[in-house]
């Protein structure tokens, strides 16, 4: 009997899918993610470590790993990704800083430990109202070129301060993650 209702609540449980934020230090990672998480903006400190939230969106749970954006941080990724579905890569789109760190991370990250599965990548060109670059810009930036047979992504506009594309983000991850 214990069986069976552990199947039937199976079948109501919400679907959880595991994403990795990476970015380098104040692009807005913390923010997006208590702003992804509450709706609402809240005072954060840079991260030490790793932030780990479970979000609602319909009918799947995103559980986010966000990671502080430093380079003693980066050596830990490779414990934290494994299990992860997909990457949400967050930018600075005004100031396109540590490019070789960045690009070394994620191109790392997307080799070591997506060797045989082509993953998705939401990339949020945040701080929009500032936004210096092109979507062209942001992608060098970030390094797909070097990567692009094993991602496939989106670029979107954000600004976490206002909320502007937050919506079309969960949208994008919703309909990537619900339609596979």
């Amino acid at each position: 009997m214990g069986q069976v209702l552990q199947k039937i609540s199976q079948l109501f449980k919400p679907k959880k899918i595991k994403l990795f934020m990476l970015g380098v230090w104040c692009s807005g990672k913390t923010t997006m993610l208590y702003r992804m998480k509450l709706g609402e903006v809240v005072r954060t400190i840079p991260t030490i470590g790793f932030n780990i939230e479970d979000i609602q969106y319909n009918d799947v749970v995103f559980e986010i790993t966000e990671s502080g954006g430093g380079d003693r941080i980066y050596p830990l990724f490779t414990h934290y990704m494994p299990d992860k579905d997909g990457m949400i890569v967050i930018v600075d789109s005004s100031d396109l800083y540590y490019q070789e760190l960045l690009q070394t991370t994620f191109r790392d990250c997307i080799n070591k430990i997506y060797k045989n599965k082509k993953i998705p990548v939401l990339i949020l060109a945040n701080k929009s109202d500032k936004r210096k670059f092109t979507d062209k810009e942001i992608l060098q930036y970030i390094g797909v070129h070097n990567i692009e047979n094993k991602i496939f992504y989106q670029i979107i506009p954000t600004n976490c301060i206002s909320g502007e594309g937050i919506n079309e983000a969960f949208d994008w991850l919703y309909q990537t993650f619900t339609n596979q």
